[in-house]
């Protein structure tokens, strides 16, 4: 029976009204707070009597620069990260380039490295005085002068933009992957080349997803916590992030207020990303190229297949390879220096006794892997249902969904644990939650709702509506119709998604680094404290644990879904051989 369509509306606007309300509560208390504290007098705590002192402050020069540098910082590492996360897409989904299995997860590999490692193996190798590949150049060339300086805004764009690359990837992905290769075909038998086709056919049909991914992008690199800190800092190349993070740890009073006010900039910043986003996919039909006809295999370029294998593992060893084997051999190192010649002539597992010896590390583990997996079920289903709402219906309001989806965009991560913790401090009953696993969990939902939503989405808008009406006019459901249609065409999204958030949420230490308490230690809270107190051997071999624990976690989850999709065919060719006989 064909569900009628005013009851199907119905449902999906409480659904809807649903969603906004759980994301009022989620999101905009604690914007709120950020705002009013921003508008507050330090001295009256960090809520109290109104002033725009803080906002005042912006304008100051110092202020200025900050602004140029983050503006700079942001465009440059985002647009990096989209030109290269475009033409991995492009090999991996539109050539018969060798080994594509290998050659499609290789661009997803930076996503095991923490940023703290990535970050301190940048210095070890490019720091213009003891980098190790500047004292090589200078020992083999004879160059006097170092030819890297990673303590550069250039530096930390380089950086950021490298290691962006993942999170466009799993954008640009699933949408060139999906993409209706009859327009290919005709374009070449049209006679266009393969540039023309590009230029004129794949990339006009892939603009949300590079834009969202774009969007995406800007928002993360203007919020980047670690790089700013570890390389900026020293540097002397200031950000508002860094700013912020001076304004709350820098030896004195934190000031809630003034990190407030520099936080605004962000809003601002979304606010502007989102408007351009929404208007350059507002006429969603001209995207969708999943519909019921003309799909065919991606075209082969087998006179340049061995040629752009190349690009992939070029980026793989700059993006992972050299980094994971520095932080690899230091870690075996019971210090590290390279003024007393070759640093690497006495290695030993002596740092990784001692880090199993740490009284917190095991529980740390535990908490990490529960916080993440727990996040990113809830994440992922959240984003399908409202990626649903906002691209899927046409309910009134459902581009305001996808508004409270992206607004955590414009709030840093260590900002809005600074109002979730005030949020959960000031409010009756909530107390009680604090030092528990809750908030970390409800903080890396609420930070990583976003970014699994522009993964989902980018496929949804590809998605005709003439499947799930021929499927509605044949007699399914709306649950039978998304389980059919919608689920399995943004299946590969999804697992993108789900894969994202985990190994994000494992490694994400600016979210959550005010939460932890002495009772919920994660594993990045435990590596920031060897940090501070300076055990960089120590450091790296942590870094190395948390890059095996989420490979192995996802390795099992992975082996159990073969292991399930084995089982069920042979079911399947069982039921079928005594099919016959019955």
């Amino acid at each position: 029976m064909i569900e009628r369509p005013a009851m199907r509306s119905q449902i999906l606007t409480v659904i809807g009204a649903i969603a906004a309300l759980a994301a009022a509560a989620l999101i905009i208390v604690p914007v709120s707070i950020v705002i009013l504290s921003a508008l507050s007098k330090p001295s009256s705590g960090f809520i109290g009597a109104f002033t725009l002192d803080n906002l005042k402050a912006l304008g100051s020069p110092q202020d200025v620069g900050l602004l140029v540098n983050t503006v700079i910082f942001t465009i440059g590492a985002s647009a990096i990260a989209i030109v290269l996360a475009t033409v991995l897409a492009w090999i991996n989904s539109s050539t018969n380039v060798p080994f594509p299995r290998l050659m499609q997860l290789i661009p997803l590999a930076p996503l095991l490295m923490p940023p703290l490692m990535r970050d301190t193996s940048w210095i070890q190798l490019y720091s213009p005085r003891a980098g190790l590949v500047n004292l090589v150049i200078e020992h083999v060339f004879g160059i006097d002068w170092p030819v890297f300086n990673i303590f550069s805004l250039t530096g930390m764009i380089v950086d950021v933009g490298i290691n962006m690359v993942p999170m466009a990837y799993l954008i640009v992905f699933p949408a060139l992957k999906s993409l209706n290769r009859s327009l290919d075909e005709a374009s070449r038998l049209s006679g266009a080349g393969t540039l023309r086709t590009l230029r004129e056919i794949t990339v006009p049909i892939i603009k949300p997803a590079m834009l969202s991914a774009f969007a995406m992008l800007a928002l993360v690199v203007a919020s980047a916590f670690e790089t700013p800190v570890v390389v900026g800092e020293p540097a002397g190349v200031g950000t508002y992030m860094s700013a912020i993070y001076r304004a709350l740890s820098g030896g004195g009073t934190p000031d809630y207020n003034l990190a407030s006010a520099q936080a605004c900039i962000y809003f601002v910043l979304n606010a502007a990303l989102l408007t351009w986003y929404l208007r350059a996919t507002r006429r969603e039909h001209m995207f969708q190229t999943v519909a019921g006809r003309g799909y065919s295999r991606a075209p082969g370029y087998s006179r340049w297949r061995w040629m752009l294998v190349l690009i992939p593992l070029v980026y793989f060893v700059l993006s992972f390879g050299q980094l994971f084997v520095q932080s690899l051999l230091v870690s075996f190192l019971p210090y590290y220096t390279v003024t007393q010649g070759f640093p690497f002539r006495t290695l030993s597992f002596g740092n990784y006794v001692k880090l199993f010896q740490q009284p917190h590390l095991r529980q740390a583990v535990a908490n990490s892997v529960y916080v993440s997996g727990l996040s990113t079920i809830v994440t992922v289903a959240a984003a399908v249902v409202l990626s649903s709402i906002a691209f899927q219906t046409k309910i009134r309001g459902r581009r305001f969904v996808e508004f409270i989806g992206t607004l955590p965009l414009a709030i840093p991560p260590m900002v809005f644990s600074i109002a979730l913790l005030i949020t959960v401090l000031i409010t009756p009953g909530l107390n009680r939650f604090y030092g528990t696993l809750a908030p970390l969990v409800l903080v890396n939902v609420v930070h990583f709702l976003p970014f699994a939503m522009r993964i989902v989405s980018a496929s949804m808008l590809q998605i005709s509506p003439e499947l799930r009406e021929s499927a509605a006019m044949s007699g399914a459901g709306v649950t039978r119709r998304l389980a059919t249609i919608s689920v399995p065409l943004i299946g590969v999204a999804v697992g993108y998604a789900g894969l994202l958030v985990f190994v994000q949420s494992f490694r994400e230490l600016a979210a959550v680094v005010l939460l932890v308490g002495p009772d919920t230690p994660l594993v990045p809270s435990v590596a920031l404290d060897l940090y501070f107190v300076g055990e960089a051997p120590m450091v790296s071999a942590l870094n190395l644990v948390t890059v095996a624990i989420p490979a192995i976690v996802f390795g099992l989850v992975y082996g159990a879904y073969l292991l399930i999709r084995s089982l069920r065919r042979a079911i399947q060719a069982w039921r079928f051989r005594l099919s016959p006989a019955q």
